[in-house]
């Protein structure tokens, strides 16, 4: 099993924080997170991002059930030469409960006007089913903090 916390979350765990034991990848850094895919081989992946919800319990983690990329990025167009096959099923996408949340991915910036915004999520999990890997799960880690 693969345990992945991105970057933007890293940044506001405490140095000694249990989910900084997980790789911490930069969402943006699309060749990266190919390169740990293809070097873990892994089956499974679970995915930690950030998110910032002053209504939730501080770093409460809130399990994932579908995403809405707002990030204006696709993670498969600058990878499709290193990728096999052409088109990528995405749909059910998440193996968590039934009972997850949507999240919108925003990129950089969350966007605090929207319910469970997240940084990069989508772009673990899009590459993650690119790469033939069949359950992921992703879970959102309420910050506190909104980062910009």
């Amino acid at each position: 099993m693969l345990n992945i916390i991105t970057k933007k979350l890293a940044h506001h765990l405490p140095s000694e924080h249990e989910l900084l034991e997980h790789k911490v990848v930069d969402g943006n850094d699309f060749h990266a997170i190919l390169e740990i895919y293809q070097q873990e081989k892994s089956e499974k992946v679970t995915i930690f991002d950030a998110t910032y919800d002053p209504k939730l319990k501080s770093e409460e983690i809130i399990p994932i059930r579908d995403h809405i990329n707002k990030t204006g990025k696709n993670i498969l167009i600058p990878l499709r030469k290193k990728l096999e096959g052409e088109f990528f099923d995405v749909s059910n996408l998440y193996k968590n409960n039934k009972d997850g949340i949507v999240t919108t991915c925003y990129g950089e910036t969350l966007h605090i006007n929207t319910p469970y915004p997240s940084h990069h999520l989508c772009h673990f999990s899009v590459l993650a089913r690119a790469m033939n890997i069949e359950h992921i799960q992703g879970y959102l880690y309420n910050t506190n903090k909104h980062s910009r």
